[in-house]
């Protein structure tokens, strides 16, 4: 087995222009759904819990400021419309279902993809 790196995958995906204002604007994104996020340098930044529309009006606002978004599974946190954005390259079609349909957006450690 080699480890390879895979180039030039999704080039024609709407999801490569996401932003935290398209994401606001998108009616699929349940704006409502709790998540985690934290702001600030690394060293400084605390976590708490805010909902989704919070955390991307903190990124839309913060000017160059880290924020960090996490814990957000927009499948199962009601935003699954997102995935009209993207397609999951022929590379993973062997993969399992759940694998081959949704990109993880969250901890690589648990939820890696690609």
């Amino acid at each position: 087995r080699q480890p390879c790196l895979i180039t030039n995958l999704g080039p024609s995906w709407r999801a490569r222009e996401w932003s935290a204002e398209y994401l606001l604007a998108h009616e699929g994104v349940d704006q409502t759904h709790r998540v985690h996020m934290a702001d600030g340098p690394p060293q400084e930044a605390k976590e708490r819990r805010t909902t989704v529309g919070k955390a991307l009006e903190a990124v839309r606002r913060a000017g160059g400021r880290p924020v960090y978004l996490s814990a957000w599974d927009y499948v199962r946190g009601n935003s699954g419309a997102l995935q009209a954005d993207f397609d999951v390259p022929r590379y993973f079609e062997r993969a399992p279902a759940w694998l081959r349909e949704n990109v993880v957006l969250g901890n690589a450690a648990t939820d890696m993809k690609w």
